[in-house]
C-alpha cells in the first residue's frame, strides 16, 4: 500500500496537460471513489464521484448531496 501512496504523490506532483495523466489524477486522487466529468446540456460540464452508468450510456456522479446524469467525456481530447 506504501507503494501506491508513493505513486499517488508522484502523479499528483507532475505539470501536465496530457488528458490521460490529468484523468488518472483525478480518479486516484479519490482514494478508491473514481471521479468522472459528464456534459449537462450543451455547455455545461459537471465533475463529480461516480454512481453509476445508466442504460442509454449516460453516467451519474454525485457533487455534494445532489446527483446529475450526463453524457460522458473521453478521457482524451481530439488534437
Amino acid at each position: 500500500m506504501t507503494d501506491f501512496f508513493a505513486f499517488l504523490e508522484t502523479i499528483s506532483s507532475l505539470e501536465t496537460h496530457d488528458p490521460v495523466i490529468c484523468n488518472s489524477r483525478m480518479n486516484l486522487m479519490g482514494r478508491g471513489q473514481m471521479l468522472r466529468t459528464i456534459t449537462v446540456g450543451s455547455c455545461v460540464s459537471v465533475q463529480g464521484t461516480f454512481v453509476r452508468t445508466l442504460n442509454d450510456g449516460r453516467v451519474e456522479v454525485r457533487v455534494g448531496n445532489q446527483v446529475f446524469s450526463g453524457v460522458p467525456v473521453s478521457s482524451a481530447a481530439a488534437a
